[in-house]
């Protein structure tokens, strides 16, 4: 089976699992922007072609780490679904985030975000301050 049937398959399953769109469509947005294999053989892709992949975003180590994630989920579902006999990521591991010294509290994060809203919330909730934060928590405070 090639890349891409999978990757559409894979994201079938997680829908079929109850996984909600927007997890979803996460799947999806960084698989095909940062997984580009096309139409290869699930069989043909080797360890060295995904660190190849995940080495183009050591630049953004939280960007990295959540695409291992992603990546580490899809070899596991091709595996257990029998589309594969050996996970090319089962040795990969996660790498430790350091904590931050601080965060901007509610107020803080509020008094920023307020007068963005006022262009478009659109723009509010895509602004670069807002990619730090959960998104859950930015409606909240808008």
């Amino acid at each position: 089976m090639g890349w891409q049937t999978a990757v559409e398959k894979f994201l079938e399953a997680r829908r079929s699992a109850g996984a909600k769109d927007r997890t979803v469509e996460e799947y999806e947005r960084t698989l095909k922007r940062y997984f580009t294999f096309g139409t290869t053989p699930l069989t043909e892709i080797i360890k060295r072609d995904i660190s190849g992949k995940l080495e183009k975003l050591n630049r953004v180590p939280p960007r990295k780490a959540h695409a291992l994630v992603v990546i580490k989920m899809f070899f596991r579902w091709a595996l257990q679904d029998g589309y594969l006999e050996i996970d090319p990521t089962a040795s990969f591991k996660r790498t430790k985030q350091k904590k931050r010294k601080r965060v901007l509290s509610d107020a803080e994060l509020k008094a920023v975000l307020v007068p963005l809203r006022s262009r478009s919330r659109a723009v509010s909730i895509n602004s670069p301050i807002s990619m730090t934060v959960r998104y859950s928590r930015c409606r909240r405070l808008l």
